[in-house]
């Protein structure tokens, strides 16, 4: 029983905060990403109408290119 539970109980500190830190807010992203909330009042679910909304913003695309640029000139 011992040699089951010590790998275990050292990795229990590492998944509390995977899950706190990572898990949790990943999920809450992607569940508040379908909504439309103005932060006062309830949320209203969407569903993809925002990614529809975001793929035919041509400022979208603007914004993608300028990260690419940044990224190809200062990662390197």
């Amino acid at each position: 029983m011992r040699r089951s539970v010590a790998p275990w109980a050292f990795l229990a500190p590492y998944l509390a905060v995977f899950f706190v830190f990572f898990l949790l807010p990943a999920l809450w992203s992607a569940v508040m990403s379908l909504t439309d909330w103005k932060i006062v009042g309830t949320p209203r679910l969407v569903g993809f109408k925002n990614y529809l909304r975001l793929l035919t913003d041509p400022l979208f695309y603007t914004a993608v290119k300028n990260t690419l640029v940044y990224t190809a000139v200062i990662v390197p």
